[in-house]
């Protein structure tokens, strides 16, 4: 296995990092997104017969909290929902309250994950503060 990293290496132009995994915020605040997605996507099919899905869920969200972006290529028109993976840290925490209070205004079970004050405000389970 050395030997075939060394000729890699000494055939080109090779850069390599290792570092230990760290769960970022966004990463947390990703995961509890879709937690709730399922959540209210569950809650629908359960007390209204939808075949709502929480993908579903996700575009109707996107579409009401983040708005759309248009734009013309080659002569067309396009919209195109806002994407979450363009929202900064703060502003993906009010995509998620808002999120949450749908779902509590749906009477939705939304789950809380020990993580979720991490991923909400950037405080550790454990109370330290981190930004």
């Amino acid at each position: 296995m050395l030997d075939k990293i060394k000729k890699a290496l000494l055939n080109g132009k090779w850069s390599v990092e290792f570092k230990e995994y760290k769960k970022t915020r966004t990463t947390a605040q990703n995961a509890l997104m879709h937690m709730w997605f399922d959540d209210i996507a569950r809650h629908l099919r359960s007390s209204q017969g939808s075949k709502v899905t929480a993908k579903s869920v996700k575009r109707q969200c996107k579409a009401e909290f983040l708005g759309a972006e248009e734009s013309t290529v080659r002569g067309i028109n396009l919209v195109e929902l806002v994407e979450t993976s363009t929202l900064k840290v703060s502003e993906m925490t009010e995509f998620l309250e808002k999120i949450e209070a749908l779902g509590r205004k749906l009477g939705a079970r939304m789950r809380i994950p020990d993580d979720y004050k991490w991923a909400m405000y950037g405080v550790k389970v454990n109370g330290k503060t981190v930004e």
